[in-house]
């Protein structure tokens, strides 16, 4: 089972095992680009890593419309997306996804049961606000479900009562939104090139120290040391074989004779 850890805490483990002294201020930028650079790199040599990209969602992340969530999702093949409580028994609600027009279709149905109501509703599922973008954070005040009934309502729904879509330039679509006090998850395939301090890295021996001989073989680059440079692309070369051929070897479950 792949772990994650954060690119800041990756970058700690790192760096000094690369540079055992402190970086100086102005080498800082250099080296958390190359980590990023060195990951970007493996996803691209070695398919099998392009599948362990994860991206987590906060309220602070997302968009209310319509009683959807709507955020910016990554430039690649989404796996799975689901919601889940940190904290408590941490169960998957799982989306399941659907097209566009089906998503428009759902968020239309929220409109003419919304507006049609009078007086206007106050929840965030019967929304009066349907015709308005707002903020996540903002749509976990009043007028809107308290977290313990947006948790319940949530929970009891089935699982195909929970859809989501892409649209144009990868934005995401979730319906229904997903409860205050919950994290969103999204799993896809694709290579990451742009690296925040929050973005998950697999947590592999292998894959660290693939990173650390890129890193090695950049900073030998920038000092002109072509001896140096030569040593640790070949290391990297290596990490990079071994890379390519593991996967296979541990899917393949026949024992061989």
């Amino acid at each position: 089972m792949i772990e994650y850890q954060s690119f800041l805490d990756f970058k700690a483990v790192v760096q000094p095992l690369v540079a055992p002294e402190d970086l100086a201020e102005n080498m800082e930028p250099f080296f958390r680009d190359q980590i990023g650079n060195a990951l970007a790199d493996i996803q691209t040599m070695i398919p099998w890593t392009r599948g362990f990209n994860v991206n987590i969602y906060t309220k602070s992340d997302v968009e209310e419309f319509c009683a959807a969530s709507v955020f910016s999702g990554p430039t690649g093949k989404i796996s799975q997306l689901f919601a889940y409580q940190p904290g408590r028994d941490c169960k998957k609600h799982y989306y399941k996804r659907v097209s566009t027009s089906a998503m428009d279709c759902w968020m239309e149905r929220q409109r003419c049961v919304q507006c049609a109501l009078t007086p206007a509703p106050t929840n965030i599922y019967d929304t009066p606000y349907c015709n308005y973008v707002i903020l996540g954070e903002d749509a976990c005040s009043p007028p809107y479900l308290t977290g313990a009934e947006d948790d319940c309502r949530f929970k009891g729904l089935d699982d195909d009562d929970r859809i989501f879509a892409v649209g144009p330039d990868y934005k995401i679509y979730a319906g229904p939104r997903f409860p205050c006090g919950y994290y969103m998850l999204l799993q896809w395939q694709g290579i990451r090139r742009k690296w925040e301090d929050t973005d998950l890295v697999p947590v592999d021996q292998q894959i660290r120290e693939a990173v650390i001989n890129y890193i090695e073989h950049k900073m030998a680059l920038k000092e002109r040391n072509s001896t140096a440079m030569a040593e640790y692309m070949q290391i990297y070369s290596i990490n990079l074989r071994t890379l390519r051929y593991r996967y296979s070897d541990e899917q393949d479950t026949i024992l061989q004779s």
